[in-house]
């Protein structure tokens, strides 16, 4: 699938999900480009400050079945490189190496390593072992330890995890012993519910966390048609300290073409925070217009599609709180012939 435009997602949302150990409805935000489901090989992003060109240039390469396992971002300024970023991943999607080079000289390398169900087993951050697991299976109980390494010392997490099945698809819960590197400790629990329409498809999955015994975050994730809602509280010692609201609308029932999102945050400190983003779309099911608003106020708006051969063109603009364009990109997304 041609995907673009991560349109923002809270990450205090993101980690939370990627935490949770819960199967969750595949709601990735991605904004689908055409119908013909060619693989993206190139974007370039190209914009001008004071005479300048700069541009950024992200180059993909994939396996035999099409999964992407490989990225590498130039960024090149009045057409000198500035810095290569190279990522690479398995066929699950999941990192494997991270290089960062700036001005010609490595600043950081990660390596990561799985085990045979996908788990994450080793981190290495330029050549030092920051984070290693490992695990027992048992059906369909998971047995777990993780160490972590830092400058303030060793971190350790010992746990349990039971699933529905063998398959290790659906979490039901997860206790753990948590040891910081001060030696505090803490009891982690995940309690996972999940409903299913007729067919036993999941339509909600409600996630609930504590440590020693105090609510640390609950979300809530349902669909309904075409619709995609998820509701998560975070707690501070307790007393709720941040609740976010997220909505997505597709054009259909399959949740392929976004045509509406919606993101509410709202925290103790900092207030309400709200960002929508409207999607349209030809006959041919090409995204030709895309909209974003913070607050009701209009931010940034990618407009002027073309569509030819293997290449699509479109044009960025963002705008400051009286309407006026402070920004305005050029992208160029080049796919397989």
């Amino acid at each position: 699938m041609k995907k673009m435009l991560k349109p923002g997602l809270s990450v205090y949302l993101t980690i939370a999900l990627a935490f949770s150990g819960c199967s969750l409805i595949d709601d990735d935000n991605d904004v689908t480009i055409t119908t013909e489901r060619k693989m993206l090989l190139s974007q370039l992003r190209e914009w001008t400050v004071d005479g300048i060109v700069y541009q950024e240039k992200e180059e993909y390469k994939y396996d035999a079945n099409g999964n992407r396992i490989k990225k590498e971002t130039t960024h090149i300024d009045d057409g000198i490189v500035s810095s290569v970023t190279t990522e690479e991943f398995n066929a699950n999607g999941d990192p494997l190496e991270y290089v960062f080079i700036n001005d010609g000289e490595v600043k950081e390398k990660n390596k990561y390593r799985y085990d045979q169900h996908g788990r994450e087993v080793t981190v290495y951050q330029n050549d030092k072992l920051i984070r290693e697991s490992r695990y027992e299976y048992n059906g369909n109980t998971v047995n777990f330890s993780t160490t972590q390494y830092t400058d303030k010392g060793t971190k350790k997490t010992d746990g349990t995890e039971v699933y529905t099945d063998s398959d290790l698809k659906y979490m039901v819960s997860s206790k753990s012993e948590v040891v910081e590197a001060d030696g505090q400790k803490s009891i982690e629990e995940i309690k996972c519910s999940y409903k299913y329409d007729g067919n036993g498809n999941i339509i909600e999955t409600t996630t609930e966390s504590t440590s020693d015994g105090i609510p640390t975050w609950f979300i809530q994730t349902s669909i309904d048609g075409n619709q995609s809602i998820t509701l998560q509280i975070s707690y501070y010692h307790g007393e709720e300290n941040m609740n976010l609201y997220n909505e997505t609308v597709y054009t259909d029932s399959n949740r392929e073409y976004i045509s509406y999102h919606k993101y509410n945050a709202t925290g103790v400190s900092w207030g309400t925070n709200i960002t929508e983003e409207y999607y349209e779309y030809n006959d041919e099911v090409n995204l030709i217009e895309s909209t974003f608003y913070y607050n009701n106020i209009l931010t940034s708006k990618n407009t002027n599609f073309v569509y030819k051969n293997n290449i699509v063109t479109y044009t960025n603009e963002n705008y400051d709180d009286n309407g006026n364009t402070t920004t305005r990109y050029y992208y160029t997304l080049t796919y397989e012939e």
